[in-house]
């Protein structure tokens, strides 16, 4: 199985690009991470309850594995386990919180790119005391930028601030330099709210 899947893996860098992933590849998988609540599970830090013989609780982020050479391994599950229930924990920064989507069609579409965001502010309404970003669409598991997961300090919001937290450019992957995007993408594109 695992040769089948390292021949297929190296397939798939060939060729139209314009919906893999950029972040979190491997040479065995480009492939997106196609849904979107697990976007917004992982901007809050929910965590699953598994049962079976060694009964655990999980983050979702690390529920949902890397594909690395095994991209046929999608989760954490074991044999005999399953999962009973999804605890969020509640924080100031859930209550004010949004999930956006945008996709080529109005229904039944994959998230070119997706974020789901909360942010926990001062009553001035405007210093942030906690900010929670996932994005979606864009790598080959849903997940927290490693910038959004510090602290970002007290403050008021500011460009100058937010521009400091972008991804590395050495941690994002272009899976090929003829990666087709159409300029309607950004006129034409339909947010999910």
């Amino acid at each position: 199985m695992q040769q089948a899947v390292a021949r297929v893996g190296l397939r798939c860098h060939e060729g139209i690009h314009r919906n893999h992933a950029i972040l979190g590849t491997s040479d065995a998988c480009i492939a997106t991470y196609p849904g979107d609540l697990a976007v917004a599970l992982v901007a809050f830090d929910a965590s699953l309850r598994i049962e079976g013989p060694r009964p655990r609780s999980v983050r979702v982020e690390d529920f949902i594995r890397l594909p690395g050479d095994r991209p046929d391994l999608e989760n954490d599950l074991a044999p005999a386990e399953v999962v009973v229930s999804v605890e969020i924990p509640v924080t100031p920064a859930l209550r004010r919180s949004r999930y956006l989507k945008v996709r080529d069609r109005a229904s039944y579409e994959f998230a070119a790119a997706s974020a789901a965001v909360g942010l926990d502010l001062e009553p001035d309404g405007r210093t942030i005391r906690d900010a929670r970003v996932a994005l979606g669409g864009v790598a080959t598991r849903p997940g927290a930028p490693a910038t959004s997961r510090r602290p970002c300090g007290a403050g008021p919001s500011t460009r100058q601030r937010s521009a400091g937290r972008r991804p590395s450019p050495s941690k994002v992957r272009n899976p090929s330099d003829i990666t087709p995007t159409r300029p309607s993408w950004r006129r034409g594109s339909s947010p999910a709210r």
